[in-house]
């Protein structure tokens, strides 16, 4: 299951140590809590993609919180 159209129109990716939050809302969000290295950028992509790039420089895309590729 992708992201919501909710997450993608409000637009709000914050890195919070190794952990990315996506807001639908000022107060509302998800959170992707499965990266073991440190991150170094996180941003939208597309209408359903989450581009995280890490300290390591490998690069990850996210379309779900769970599942993920790494380019690089």
């Amino acid at each position: 299951m992708s992201f919501s159209k909710e997450f993608t129109d409000y637009g709000v990716v914050k890195i919070e140590g190794r952990r990315i939050k996506i807001y639908k809302s000022p107060s509302s969000y998800v959170s992707i809590t499965n990266i073991s290295e440190d991150i170094t950028d996180a941003r939208w992509v597309g209408d359903n993609t989450i581009v995280v790039y890490l300290k390591s420089g490998r690069v990850r895309k996210y379309q779900t919180l769970s599942n993920y590729i790494t380019i690089l």
